[in-house]
């Protein structure tokens, strides 16, 4: 049996956050839950990301801020964006994520999207 690959979710609305942790888990992965930019970062340290799932918007910072961070701490997985927002899309491949998962989004949509991620190999920018 192999183990289950940790996916990091950053997001700050709570309900949406639990909720696609609940579809990871149904999925087979196991979810690391973080609300801000630094709660990102101290789980991804603990956790160590096969993938990220990162909203725009952050309490404390955006999501391609959450990128950066990752990459200066050597944390090198691909990245999903999360965005309701036309005018982030720019932003998130300025940064560098792999796919951008429109809000709202389906569960197999969200999978779809983490599959695609994970098939994607960890380089060094």
């Amino acid at each position: 049996m192999t183990p289950r690959q940790r996916i990091l979710v950053v997001e700050r609305l709570a309900w949406l956050r639990e909720s696609i942790g609940e579809v990871l888990i149904k999925g087979g992965y196991l979810p690391c839950l973080a609300a801000s930019k630094r709660d990102a970062l101290r789980q991804a340290t603990r956790c160590r990301p096969a993938a990220v799932l990162v909203g725009a918007a952050l309490e404390d910072g955006t999501g391609g801020q959450v990128i950066t961070e990752l990459c200066r701490l050597e944390i090198y997985a691909p990245v999903v964006g999360l965005s309701g927002r036309e005018d982030t899309t720019a932003l998130f491949h300025n940064a560098g994520v792999v796919a951008i998962v429109k809000k709202p989004f389906t569960s197999a949509e969200l999978l779809a999207a983490v599959r695609a991620a994970l098939e994607i190999p960890k380089i060094k920018p």
